[in-house]
């Protein structure tokens, strides 16, 4: 009886001697991700965040209902809607934003697609009502 004691508390150790040392590893080698809220307080036009898209210059892009905004870790560029300004974004609500081959940025909101040009730091507007008079021009 007393040998199985040992024996039970022998085997009791080396599984505690083999196995922890791997639980332990895994909890060191497995990332830890740290979370911040931003609201308007923090400089966000609007808590209604409708997409997301990290570019690859590293900034984040957050689509609004009041327009797009850069955030480069620190602070927000807010790009709102100007009636006087051809080449500012088309419509403030945005669903979803992408980035091309040549890194530019899109924006596709209830009017169309807008592409942000980092270059000129400026928008360019493709309006569905453009795109099919396009077409249609062409077919002719």
């Amino acid at each position: 009886m007393c040998n199985k004691k040992i024996i039970s508390i022998f085997f009791l150790i080396s599984c505690m001697f083999f196995y922890f040392p791997k639980v332990a590893s895994q909890s060191l080698n497995t990332p830890h991700y740290q979370f911040k809220k931003f609201t308007t307080d923090d400089g966000l036009s609007s808590n209604v965040i409708n997409c997301v898209y990290k570019d690859s210059r590293g900034f984040l892009w957050i689509g609004t209902d009041r327009g797009p905004q850069r955030f480069n870790g620190s602070n927000f560029l807010s790009f709102r809607h100007l009636n006087a300004d051809s080449t500012s974004i088309s419509n403030e609500d945005i669903f979803a934003i992408t980035e091309d081959r040549a890194h530019d940025i899109w924006f596709n909101s209830r009017d169309g697609v807008t592409k942000f040009n980092y270059q000129n730091n400026s928008f360019l507007i493709f309006t569905i009502h453009e795109q099919v008079s396009n077409h249609l021009d062409h077919r002719r």
